[in-house]
């Protein structure tokens, strides 16, 4: 069921059951499946709201077809505490809705590839990082973790 502001108008147009990190299952890994990129591709995601941007790895880039030869921006980020050189691209991010839960939501966000001689492995975590600047900022949320729901609008 989709969370209502006290009006009765709707917050959440879409949500999705969200797991945690095999292994870590007391966690506060969110973990997320979304879809990346114009030729659509399903990823397996973990909100990281302390970075900016989508992150991902240039095995991930090149699974979802980016010219990694040809960025939009290159610059840094910091990403988990440490500062990382990278390309920037502009790329479709679509939350997935769980069948039932209200509809999926795709928006333009910045995606940051780090450079490919720098190996990026967030390793308990998945290759694919949802940030909170220029990514998630984009969406209005919220998460129930009582019923490890991800709720989006």
């Amino acid at each position: 069921m989709l969370i209502k502001f006290d009006d009765g108008s709707p917050f959440a147009q879409g949500a999705a059951g969200y797991n945690t990190v095999p292994g870590y299952e007391m966690s506060e890994h969110i973990v997320l499946m979304v879809e990346i990129g114009a030729p659509a591709a399903m990823k397996e995601a973990a909100v990281d709201s302390s970075s900016p941007y989508l992150i991902f790895s240039s095995d991930v880039a090149k699974s979802i077809g980016l010219n990694l030869s040809k960025p939009d921006a290159t610059g840094r980020a910091r990403i988990q505490g440490e500062l990382i050189e990278g390309s920037i691209f502009v790329v479709p991010l679509t939350l997935l809705a769980d069948p039932g839960e209200g509809v999926s939501l795709q928006q333009n966000v910045w995606a940051f590839v780090p450079h490919p001689d720098r190996k990026f492995d967030p390793d308990p975590l998945p290759p694919t990082l949802i940030g909170f600047k220029r990514c998630l900022d984009g969406f209005l949320f919220a998460v129930d973790p009582f019923k490890q729901t991800f709720y989006f609008g």
